[in-house]
C-alpha cells in the first residue's frame, strides 16, 4: 500500500513538472532591408534577402508588448513573364526578440505564389531551434502566411502566424 501511495505521489509530481503545449497566434509587419537577387538564366533568379519588423502575439488577448523580428534567407524563383511568377521557394532563419530580452529562433521554409493583385503571397512552416530567457528549451512549430504590400526593393509584408510551442516547466 505504501508503494502504491509513493507511486501515485511520484506520478503526480512528474505530471506537474511536465511541459504543456501552448498555441499562440499573431501578426506583424516587416520591411526588406536587403535583396541580393541575381539572374542565373532568363526568368530564373536566386539570391539572399533580409527583413526586419515587429510582431504581436495574441493581439487583443494579451498584454504582451510587440517584439522585434529579424530574418535572413535565400530564394529561388522562376518567372514565366516579368509580371507572372511560376515558382518560388525559400528558406530563412527568423529571430524574435522580446522586450524582456528573451528570444526564440526558428528555421523556416516557404513557397510563394502571386496573389490576385499580382503581389507575392508566402506560405510557410518552420521549427524552433533555439531560445533564451523565458523561451529557453523551446520546442515546437510555426505556420505562417505573408502578403506582400509593396514590391522589392522596398518590399513590405504583412504576416499572420500560428505557433505551437512547448516550454520546459520552470
Amino acid at each position: 500500500m505504501v508503494r502504491l501511495g509513493l507511486l501515485v505521489l511520484l506520478s503526480t509530481l512528474v505530471l506537474a513538472c511536465a511541459a504543456t503545449e501552448q498555441t499562440v497566434v499573431g501578426r506583424g509587419f516587416n520591411h526588406q532591408i536587403k535583396n541580393d537577387g541575381k539572374q542565373v538564366e532568363p526568368g530564373h533568379w536566386t539570391g539572399t534577402w533580409a527583413n526586419t519588423g515587429i510582431g504581436v502575439d495574441n493581439p487583443g488577448k494579451s498584454d504582451e508588448a510587440p517584439y522585434v523580428v529579424s530574418e535572413e534567407g535565400t530564394f529561388d524563383g522562376k518567372w514565366t513573364s516579368p509580371e507572372e511568377m511560376s515558382t518560388c521557394t525559400g528558406a530563412s532563419t527568423r529571430f524574435a526578440t522580446y522586450r524582456d530580452g528573451s528570444m526564440h529562433k526558428a528555421n523556416l521554409t516557404m513557397i510563394c505564389k502571386p496573389g490576385p493583385d499580382g503581389k507575392l503571397v508566402f506560405y510557410g512552416t518552420g521549427v524552433f531551434v533555439d531560445g533564451t530567457g523565458r523561451f529557453a528549451g523551446i520546442k515546437g512549430t510555426v505556420a505562417f502566411t505573408a502578403w506582400t504590400l509593396t514590391q522589392a526593393p522596398d518590399q513590405m509584408n504583412y504576416y499572420s502566424y500560428t505557433v505551437k510551442m512547448t516550454l520546459p516547466k520552470k
